[in-house]
């Protein structure tokens, strides 16, 4: 399945303060949301960051917040983000075919967005090396991951991604991005 730059959108979902001490391997989920996320400004991709209820959980990470803009932020306390208009209003504006999601709760959030984007006929692309649950539900993770598959997910790792979204070494940023993962 091929996935280009022009018809993408880029989706943290919940990597927020509150949640760093308990979740597994999250330097892990940061670092590589971060390279999604200076890959996606290289590559001229828009994404979105939701933050599940903010006023108990905080903001985003602030290394996270630092590439964002205001805009890029919506607020939710579903736990599927559509479950958010302002996210559905934002999605439509952007019109992507295709999604990569990454973020967390694997197995709460991240599953239930994905699953609601592939029912609106979105094809999507789960950065699983960007995603996590808590250390008490890693093993659910893993679950999420396999469900997302079977739901038509693409799971891949970040750095497969952004090749996918480079698609050959002749591409005009391709030193750019290939920086970010070495």
């Amino acid at each position: 399945m091929k996935i280009s730059p022009e018809n993408t959108c880029l989706l943290f979902i919940d990597i927020q303060e509150k949640f760093r001490p308990a979740i597994s391997r999250m330097d892990n989920v940061v670092k590589n949301t971060l390279i999604l996320a200076r890959a996606a400004r290289i590559l001229e991709i828009p994404f979105m960051v939701t933050e599940q209820y903010p006023a108990g959980l905080g903001q985003t990470l602030p290394e996270i917040l630092d590439i964002l803009k205001p805009e890029d932020v919506i607020e939710k306390t579903a736990f599927s983000c559509y479950g958010e208009p302002a996210f559905v209003q934002r999605l439509n504006e952007l019109n992507p075919r295709d999604v990569i999601v990454c973020g967390i709760e694997t197995h709460v959030c991240v599953l239930q967005t994905v699953f609601d984007l592939l029912s609106n006929d979105y094809r999507v692309f789960v950065a699983a090396d960007a995603t996590s649950s808590r250390h008490i539900h890693i093993e659910d993770k893993e679950l999420a991951i396999s469900a997302m598959r079977e739901g038509k997910a693409v799971v891949v790792s970040t750095e497969s991604l952004l090749f996918m979204l480079l698609a050959d070494s002749k591409h005009p940023h391709f030193r750019e991005v290939q920086a970010l993962v070495k």
